[in-house]
């Protein structure tokens, strides 16, 4: 991942410390936070990279009125002013996917040593999907010291087992239906399809895919009937 090019508007905002940003992120991708299954995942990364989070950003947590550990997921809510509008949600998960053994001395840089050279941030969960995660906070973090107060409530929820089975976006989910939580709309990764607005009125201007769902699965079963006679007429043309 390219700092500079995933911060293209560094010169808009002066104040903005993009050391301290990317080594924010290279510290969450230092906490191996790879999911297993239940009994054998180790949880103090996760613990470890939830604390990382709680330690760095100060607005965000005074701002939350609740910060709360659903399993091992992390949900956030951000009172907004107006109660009657429905809240914003923005959403990631902490884990990522293991480095398959005997590959380790083909990285680059250590997979979970969180470097940062002149170029890139390196590390395991730099695209899939931490570096969402710490954007999410690190921009929530920017606008509310300098003083925003959103007007409708903003929810953060960071999942444990995205990579394999979902589990805790499902205990997320059950708990947010529980308190009549809904959102209005929420940010999520997915398509990275980025092009030229040119086509669309915008010249000289990136466009991105607005999504209205969520890829997912679904099961069919197709019965098939026709008049019994046709199966003898097909099975006499087979023996004729």
């Amino acid at each position: 991942m390219n700092i500079y090019d995933h911060f293209a508007h560094e010169d808009e905002y002066p104040e903005l410390n993009i050391e301290a940003m990317s080594e924010r992120l290279a510290k969450a991708l230092s906490f191996k936070t790879v999911y297993t299954d239940a009994e054998t995942t180790d949880w103090s990364q996760f613990d470890a990279l939830q604390q990382h989070i709680v330690d760095s950003f100060p607005y965000v947590m005074t701002a939350a009125s609740n910060v709360e550990v659903v399993g091992h997921s992390l949900l956030i809510e951000i009172p907004g002013s107006n109660p009657k509008l429905t809240a914003l949600m923005l959403i990631a998960h902490q884990d990522v996917v293991p480095v398959v053994p005997g590959t380790e001395d083909a990285w680059t840089h250590d997979p979970f040593g969180g470097d940062v050279d002149d170029t890139y941030i390196w590390g395991r969960g730099a695209l899939d999907i931490k570096d969402m995660l710490m954007g999410e906070l690190e921009a929530l973090e920017y606008l509310l010291s300098q003083g925003f107060s959103p007007r409708r409530s903003i929810y953060l929820a960071f999942g444990e087992d995205e990579e394999v089975l979902s589990h805790g976006a499902t205990r997320l989910a059950e708990v947010m239906a529980s308190r009549e939580m809904r959102a209005a709309c929420l940010l999520d990764e997915g398509t990275t399809t980025f092009f030229d607005g040119s086509a669309y009125g915008a010249p000289e201007a990136t466009v991105a895919d607005i999504c209205i769902s969520q890829k997912g699965f679904l099961n069919v079963r197709l019965t098939a009937t026709w008049p019994w006679w046709t199966f003898l007429k097909s099975v006499w043309w087979n023996f004729a």
